[in-house]
């Protein structure tokens, strides 16, 4: 699952708000943090802390730590960075597509790079990453024509294939998100592919298209 904390001071609020509920829906695995200091404790494996507006000077963003998302409340002028009051799974879908990296930590995408230097010819981890990426995205093409003609079996065999590639790469969040995708074609849920369609595409294309800097190293 992927890790992520929330921080309140008011230990309701988390519930509330609709925060917990939506983060579930995508599958991740939460820490909630009360502690009044300004220094809360984190998941070990957060990605990212949501932090109630009126607790923000208590938890200020670290250039070390991980992403720090403010949840504002109703009416608050959101940047591309904040939540709103209440949360709901399509607005956190929108804000995690926006921010790809919550899904694939750049360590994950340094791991698929070192498995393809395995490989031993330099040129040969190349072509298989652009065979890689040809084949990820007719697949996406695939998924969504797919959604969009109502192919509910094409749609979770589709996913399925992107929950093997998540396993296979060691990114839970395209393992997760292709599997929520995956039991949302199974129950005819199409709001909810629908919702979850683009971050999933986020979350495979930020696996597979390496920086061409990273490529280059010697």
């Amino acid at each position: 699952m992927i890790g992520a904390t929330v921080f309140s001071r008011d230990a309701v609020w988390p519930h509330r708000c609709g925060l917990l509920l939506a983060l579930a829906a995508l599958g991740f695995r939460v820490r909630v943090s009360t502690w009044p200091g300004p220094l809360p404790e984190l998941a070990a494996d957060s990605r990212v802390v949501f932090v109630r507006g009126a607790d923000l000077e208590a938890f200020p963003a670290r250039e070390d730590g991980p992403l720090r998302i403010p949840v504002l409340q109703q009416g608050a002028n959101l940047s591309q960075a904040d939540l709103g009051e209440p949360v709901t799974i399509g607005a956190l879908s929108r804000l995690l597509a926006r921010h790809a990296a919550i899904l694939v930590p750049d360590s994950e995408r340094l791991a698929l790079k070192r498995a393809l230097d395995e490989l031993g010819a330099r040129g040969d981890g190349r072509d298989l990453l652009r065979e890689l990426n040809r084949l990820n995205g007719a697949d996406l093409r695939a998924l969504s024509a797919a959604w969009e003609q109502g192919h509910w079996s094409a749609v979770a065999r589709l996913a399925h294939r992107f929950k093997g590639t998540g396993g296979v790469f060691g990114c839970p969040g395209v393992r997760v998100l292709a599997e929520r995708v995956e039991h949302a074609a199974v129950a005819q849920d199409g709001s909810m592919v629908g919702l979850l369609l683009p971050v999933l595409r986020a979350a495979v294309l930020r696996l597979t298209l390496l920086p061409p800097a990273w490529l280059q190293e010697n």
